[in-house]
């Protein structure tokens, strides 16, 4: 019975501790998730370069007289720009999804602090009952006197 009640009284300041720890956590998330978007993104940017190196070295070959390099030039510069464009949509995705996550967390935090208070109240006052629960009518009654008759 006394631990349950020194793990009850402990339980708060862990559970606090805990918390304060959350705008860390969703500080390292939100650092992951720039770096993920930052690659994303610097892939989508050599993908382009890479597809407009190929472009210009097929428009330098159709002006040397192969014949087809310019649509096939025209083709990579397309699937560069779409690819640039798929790349960039999805990172600004991904960044909505952070950001939305990351304004959710004092809330979400917020709701869990009360139901945890409310389920620790409970917890403790089925191990130590307050005083004005447990009232006995009884003990305050004085006892009648001989004399006071």
């Amino acid at each position: 019975m006394r631990q349950a009640v020194e793990v009850a009284e402990k339980l708060p300041a862990m559970i606090g501790n805990a918390l304060e720890q959350i705008p860390s956590v969703a500080g390292e998330i939100g650092e992951k998730a720039k770096e993920a978007i930052k690659a994303s993104l610097q892939t989508a940017v050599d993908a382009y370069q890479g597809a407009l190196r190929f472009s210009r070295d097929a428009i330098i070959a159709a002006k040397e007289g192969v014949i087809g390099a310019s649509e096939a030039a025209r083709q990579a510069l397309n699937t560069a720009i779409t690819g640039l464009q798929n790349a960039v949509d999805y990172s600004i995705k991904v960044t909505e999804q952070v950001f939305n996550t990351l304004e959710n967390l004092p809330e979400a935090a917020g709701k869990t602090i009360e139901k945890l208070r409310t389920e620790l109240k409970a917890f403790i006052s089925t191990l130590i009952p307050s005083a004005g629960s447990q009232t006995n009518h009884n003990v305050m009654k004085p006892e009648p006197r001989a004399d006071n008759k």
